[in-house]
């Protein structure tokens, strides 16, 4: 008699179809807490179908969206939160947050502005609104941000956006002296010292840069990204051997930080010479043997050095390895890439065996959608394409070449109205982007044909 296994997916299903909505809830905050941010959504999303008139849980769910970076499912949860409670002011700065992560200031200041018409002097509502004005109308910014600070002088982050503020408006001094005064205050913000670094790079002010970067790293040896604005400052300098030597210290300083390697490999690379970065690359693998993310990058500069055969042995190690886990995916996706690109006569079947059993698993992968979205094109399934297309792009709204590619296949097929609004969002992100003007301008004139120009 066969036995049947039950596997971990089965069983995880079979205790969320079991537990009540309190225990889902638990798991979820627990899931949160760990920073499993899909697993929270997957046990929450559970307890607002069981409690759907319970709004704590749906605000729950919306803040794990937000936390894994679904902007559109967050976005559609606090909206529902807020048909319930409208003055929620809370829930309808998450909204602001949100439209911010979205790169929509004007949906973002808008419900700051309806925050502040209730309670004009909201602490919170009138800082992301300042944050949101840096980049449009940063004099303004200003006054909102040193008014601020006459109530709370100590508030870091107002400090921090009040010299973002001044750099936006040329006023460089007055940036760097907000951050020298704000650390006088606060020694241990390493916020300020990262800020302060930067605005002397920018200002030239090598000397004070060096000095202080080099105190940052004496006080905090494992942060990587002090050891790259120190060898930026070496390489504007045109010292590339002190630039070096900055990365082989991050590299002796962290020798369990894989990160510090691939940065070490990356200057090497991108400075010095592909084959000394593949050199040291295959040193540190000696010493960390099945680091994937170093294997993976082995596998990039193989694919780039034309050392085909090598690189797909590495990366079907890898994928052997690693099962459907992060590296294992970033592997299946190099392949696919590498296959379809290549002379074989069955490139897109082995690009498609890599694909569908990761978006059998992850149905959100955005690389893994957009790639099956191209090898429908090629198979001149354009319908098919489409949908995939269409997905990807909602889910990442401001990416013009995706838009691009999802606005060609509607064109293929006949869909002039929907190319139209496809094309004109993707004017509205890249104005300057002639391909987009060129087609966009054609179907408004009604002469798009139905083979258009290359939108990509």
């Amino acid at each position: 008699m066969q036995k049947k296994r039950i596997t971990a997916a089965v069983l995880i299903g079979l205790l969320v179809a079991c537990d009540s909505p309190e225990t889902l809830v638990n798991r979820g905050k627990q899931a949160v807490e760990r920073k499993d941010y899909e697993a929270a959504i997957e046990v929450l999303a559970t307890a607002s179908e069981r409690s759907p008139n319970d709004i704590a849980i749906r605000l729950l769910l919306a803040d794990a969206y937000r936390l894994a970076g679904h902007w559109q499912d967050a976005r559609r949860e606090y909206v529902g939160v807020l048909s319930k409670t409208p003055l929620d002011h809370p829930v309808r700065l998450k909204l602001a947050k949100i439209a911010m992560d979205m790169h929509d200031p004007e949906s973002a200041l808008s419900h700051i502005n309806q925050v502040l018409d209730a309670e004009p002097h909201h602490p919170d509502a009138l800082f992301l609104k300042a944050t949101v004005l840096i980049g449009k109308d940063p004099n303004k910014a200003i006054l909102i941000l040193s008014d601020l600070l006459k109530t709370n002088p100590d508030n870091e982050l107002a400090i921090l956006a009040l010299s973002k503020a001044y750099q936006q408006s040329g006023l460089l001094d007055k940036a760097i002296n907000t951050l020298e005064v704000g650390l006088k205050n606060a020694p241990e913000f390493e916020a300020f010292k990262e800020g302060l670094a930067d605005l002397y790079l920018a200002s030239h002010r090598a000397f004070d840069a060096e000095k202080l970067l080099l105190t940052m790293i004496g006080r905090k040896y494992d942060e990587i990204s002090y050891y790259k604005k120190l060898a930026r400052l070496q390489m504007n300098q045109k010292k590339t051997d002190q630039a070096e030597k900055t990365y082989k210290m991050a590299v002796e300083a962290m020798p369990e930080n894989i990160f510090a390697k691939l940065t070490y490999v990356d200057f090497l690379v991108d400075n010095i010479s592909v084959d000394k970065g593949m050199t040291e690359l295959k040193n540190f693998l000696e010493s960390i043997p099945q680091a994937s993310i170093l294997e993976l990058r082995l596998a990039e500069l193989l694919i780039q050095q034309n050392k085909g055969e090598e690189a797909i042995s590495l990366l079907n190690q890898i994928i052997d390895s690693e099962k459907l886990n992060f590296d294992g995916v970033s592997a299946r996706l190099m392949l696919s890439k590498y296959w379809l690109k290549s002379d074989e006569a069955d490139k897109y079947q082995k690009a498609q065996a890599l694909l569908k059993p990761l978006l059998s698993t992850y149905p959100n992968n955005l690389s893994a959608l957009e790639l099956m979205g191209e090898i429908r094109v090629m198979e001149k399934r354009i319908g098919d394409a489409e949908v995939l297309f269409e997905k990807a792009s909602s889910m990442n709204p401001n990416d013009v070449q995706l838009l691009k590619k999802l606005a060609q296949v509607q064109i293929q097929n006949g869909e002039h109205d929907k190319a139209k609004a496809t094309l004109s969002k993707a004017k509205a992100l890249a104005p300057n982007d002639k391909t987009v003007a060129d087609n966009l301008q054609a179907l408004t004139n009604n002469s798009a044909s139905g083979n258009p120009k290359n939108l990509n």
